[in-house]
């Protein structure tokens, strides 16, 4: 039976004959004999050199992979080690493609036959190092490495020119990252590290006629994006290996999303009572024609023609897929940014309109914190970056893509606040402190000060600029021991009638606990009550929204917000809770529980954290599943966090197609 076409990999998103050798096809061993035409060779890596039994385990990783990479794409393989090539049991001379995964040692016997085989046209897909007489032959000569931390991700950007197929960008957390400059001719770069801060980009592949050296040590928690590259790779350096799984028919072309096939899909179209939409009918239809033209292709040996209608047939199956998504008006699309985008812009032009085009409606962009601002304010210190006034510039690009703007006044926390500036507030007492007696970079919200700043900034962003709402984030407590300066002490002490023998001591168990943790819950509601009153004197039409914790059944005691309370007396127009987490039950919990403590009072729009650092999503399927949550859950929206560069290549183009494919103008909530 022929094998699916690999979707996820041309996204990126996704036994035995001796005992030498081991044989795969896809996830049901199959073995033509050793030799047979067409066959990838996997090597793995035993003679690793100094630190032995730490190299062992990440070869063995490496090696790992590799084979599960190419697994999840159905490409046949044979494995082996560095041994047994180097003692002739097995010749690598027969191979279409031989593929080193981490041989940090190879004999120069194995060199010398691993060289033959490329002299009769084997092609050599070598990681991170493959000695100077096979480096040399893969166009590169390779320099220092580094190690990366643990957790530490990285982004590779394929050169999607040269390499047909791969994905725009990947995110790898690769063991090492090797430098390595191009010799001789015909050897090109066909990928790119990403450096953080906008930093000039690192080569990551080499790619010539006779293989791909790529410069790093792969790892099985990479398997997606690894298979995305190889299939690309193979298909440039092996293509014979390659044209073994070209499918044909709807029912050979797969997985598409959550389907085996194009055929399941569409079938699963059929038995919908609604069916589905007619954009999503149209592409699959045409990528059915564009499968119909491979086997013509292929009887002509017009290979490259029948990969080309493949990769076509692939990227119109899955729009079809996402095009199937419904696109449900009035609702509440939001995203949350920084003062400027982070696409290496300063200016919000392309930003919101790229994002108008997406069909969202509302921005959140942070324009100030407790101690700056990216604005002139005559309130707030300018911000470090601070250099122009980014608040007008997200609103004028606003108005003129038809997107509302909320900026986002981070309310008592310290961000990104100059350390004079801090030190300044601590000394004139007004920052927070905990119990072990230290300052902490929040404000204190006793503070009649502090409180006033806050009005301030708040009336001055709103009389100033035409912004449709204000919303309040890090209004809350940094911690359960907080505040606890003698201010607060004292308001405690006057709002309880209760004198505290010993503080804050005896406010870590007992009956002061409860009573400590209700009192800051109140001491916020009053805040925000005189904020809210502020704000309707001043410009009513703002609507009022705070970002809160997800749980909250337990964000009262931890950091002083009470959400509920805070709609049912109408100090807010709507609520953001940050429910960042890539667990969808627990996502569709968090939902589930907000609703019913809300129960109508006030709409609530879901923060999603796509890019947050707790739990970045791997791919536009996440954000795809908690944006259906929310909508299955009756909430009124959602908001994404936050704009970015990967937001915008990597998912977008999808989410367009169905979930925002239809404008939903959020005009409904500002009865």
């Amino acid at each position: 039976m022929r094998r699916r076409w690999p979707v996820l990999a041309v996204l990126g998103l996704a036994l035995v004959g001796t005992a030498a050798w081991r044989c795969h096809w896809g996830a049901t061993p199959v073995c033509a004999a050793p030799g047979a035409p067409g066959y990838i060779l996997v090597i793995r890596g035993v003679n690793v050199g100094p630190d032995a039994a730490w190299m062992t385990r990440i070869a063995r990783d490496a090696d790992e992979a590799v084979q599960r990479a190419l697994r999840r794409v159905g490409l046949p393989f044979q494995t082996t080690t560095d041994t047994e090539v180097a003692n002739g049991r097995v010749d690598p001379r027969q191979a279409a493609a031989i593929i080193l995964p981490y041989n940090r040692a190879l004999s120069p016997a194995e060199v010398n036959l691993l060289s033959a085989a490329m002299d009769q046209g084997a092609a050599l897909i070598a990681f991170h190092v493959a000695g100077d007489q096979l480096e040399s032959r893969l166009g590169v000569k390779t320099g220092g490495y580094a190690q990366l931390e643990e957790g530490t991700r990285a982004i590779l950007r394929p050169d999607t020119v040269s390499l047909v197929g791969a994905p725009p960008a990947m995110t790898l957390a690769p063991y090492f990252q090797r430098s390595f400059t191009l010799v001789g001719e015909g050897a090109s770069i066909a990928g790119w590290w990403e450096t953080p801060g906008g930093g000039e980009p690192q080569p990551a592949l080499a790619l010539t006629d006779s293989g791909c050296f790529l410069a790093f040590v792969p790892r099985s928690n990479d398997v997606p994006a690894l298979s995305a590259v190889l299939w690309a790779i193979l298909g440039r350096v092996a293509p014979r290996v390659v044209s073994q799984t070209l499918p044909r028919t709807v029912k050979e072309l797969g997985p598409i999303g959550r389907y085996a096939c194009l055929a399941d899909l569409m079938n699963a179209w059929r038995a919908r009572p609604e069916g589905a939409e007619p954009e999503a009918w149209d592409y699959a239809k045409r990528a059915e024609a564009a499968l119909w033209r491979v086997s013509e292709f292929m009887a002509q040996g017009k290979m490259e023609e029948a990969e080309t209608q493949v990769k076509q047939a692939t990227d119109l199956a899955t729009r079809s897929y996402w095009a199937a998504y419904s696109s449900p008006a009035p609702e509440i699309r939001g995203v949350w940014g920084y003062p400027w985008p982070q696409d290496g812009a300063r200016s919000w032009d392309a930003a919101m309109a790229r994002l108008a085009k997406a069909h969202f409606n509302v921005v959140f962009p942070y324009m100030a914190t407790a101690g700056a601002a990216y604005y002139p304010s005559g309130v707030l210190p300018r911000a470090a970056q601070g250099d122009c006034d980014y608040l007008q510039a997200a609103v004028t690009a606003g108005k003129a893509n038809g997107l509302e703007v909320h900026p986002r006044l981070i309310a008592l926390q310290c961000l990104f606040t100059a350390k004079s500036v801090k030190s300044a507030l601590a000394a004139q007492g007004r920052m927070a402190v905990n119990s072990q007696g230290k300052t902490v970079d929040w404000l204190c919200p006793t503070d009649p000060r502090n409180q006033e700043q806050l009005l301030a900034v708040a009336t001055e962003i709103v009389l100033r600029y035409p912004v449709q709402g204000l919303q309040l984030d890090y209004f809350r407590y940094d911690d359960t021991d907080t505040c606890v300066c003698p201010r607060c002490r004292a308001e405690f002490e006057k709002a309880t009638g209760v004198k505290v023998d010993e503080w804050p001591q005896d406010l870590a168990a007992g009956p002061l606990r409860a009573r400590f943790l209700q009192w800051r819950q109140g001491v916020l509601t009053d805040l925000l009550r005189a904020l809210r009153a502020q704000l309707k004197a001043v410009r009513p039409q703002v609507r009022l929204s705070v970002a809160t914790f997800p749980n909250w059944r337990t964000t009262a005691d931890e950091s002083g917000q009470t959400p509920a309370a805070w709609a049912k007396e109408g100090l807010v127009d709507f609520l953001c809770p940050m429910d960042y987490t890539d667990n969808l039950q627990r996502f569709q919990g968090y939902i589930q529980d907000q609703t019913a403590q809300l129960a109508g009072a006030v709409p609530l729009a879901v923060g999603i954290g796509a890019f947050a650092d707790n739990c970045p999503f791997g791919s536009p399927q996440q954000l795809a599943d908690q944006i259906q949550a929310v909508r299955k859950q009756g909430a009124a929206g959602f908001v994404v966090f936050n704009y970015n560069p990967r937001l915008v290549t990597d998912f977008l183009p999808w989410i367009e197609l169905g979930l925002t494919r239809r404008e939903a103008d959020p005009t409904w909530i500002r009865s």
